[in-house]
């Protein structure tokens, strides 16, 4: 009997004992990393929020941005180059494209020195000839000194002297009736040339053609004026 109360109260120790192993290690197994694949919660931690918007100090509120001046461009579309009698040119109508044109300066040059400036776009200066015929021409704003890129004004082509045609030569040109005959002279006359008659509506080579084409009238050339090359470029005549 004392045996087996000693047995017994062997086997209560033995599993008090066991029991209160179990409760001291089983905090500590909780606290180990989940194995490779098992979910795991990560602690939270205190994270501050995302600004959306940029503080008003670094916007820059107080910086001013300056406008980019427009960039000029010269408009040549109502140019007018009109050749004078002296072998020079008389040049209006130069403007800036979508502007006004205040405070510039028209400036046209070739390369032969020849400089012409103007405040309107109309030269005051006679424009001189020259072997290629064209200048360059562009606007300078006045308060920035900004320049536009240049465009060919063509039209100023150097023509070499030729021989003075006759009142006779003329008058047999046109009496022939036919604008054709004009062609082998048209060389010896300026491109804009005028006339003047005793018909107040014949003012060009053409109307004398179709008035003695088709009237049967006669030309006598009165006197001709010719241009520095020597082309005719004023014919005075009467129609009878």
């Amino acid at each position: 009997m004392k045996k087996i109360l000693i047995y017994l109260l062997s086997f209560l120790l033995a599993g008090a004992l066991g029991f209160g192993g179990v409760y001291l290690i089983k905090p500590k197994l909780t606290t180990k990393a989940p194995a490779t694949g098992s979910p795991y919660v990560v602690p939270t931690a205190d994270v501050q929020p995302v600004l959306d918007t940029i503080p008003e100090e670094d916007l820059g509120l107080d910086e001013v941005v300056a406008e980019e001046p427009a960039v000029l461009e010269i408009d040549i579309t109502a140019k007018k180059v009109t050749r004078l009698s002296n072998g020079g040119f008389k040049v209006s109508g130069l403007k800036v494209k979508g502007g006004s044109g205040d405070n510039v300066k028209f400036i046209i040059s070739d390369n032969e020195n020849h400089i012409y400036e103007s405040y309107d776009g109309s030269f005051a200066d006679v424009v001189q000839p020259n072997a290629r015929g064209y200048y360059n021409a562009k606007v300078r704003d006045l308060r920035t000194g900004k320049e536009s890129a240049a465009k060919a004004l063509y039209g100023f082509k150097e023509l070499k002297p030729v021989e003075k045609l006759s009142a006779a030569e003329l008058a047999a040109m046109f009496n022939s009736g036919t604008s054709s005959s004009m062609a082998p002279l048209r060389d010896r006359m300026a491109g804009n040339v005028k006339i003047k008659s005793n018909f107040p509506d014949v003012t060009t080579p053409s109307d004398v053609f179709l008035r003695v084409a088709n009237e049967d009238l006669h030309v006598t050339v009165t006197s001709v004026h010719y241009d520095a090359s020597g082309r005719a470029d004023v014919i005075n005549l009467e129609l009878k």
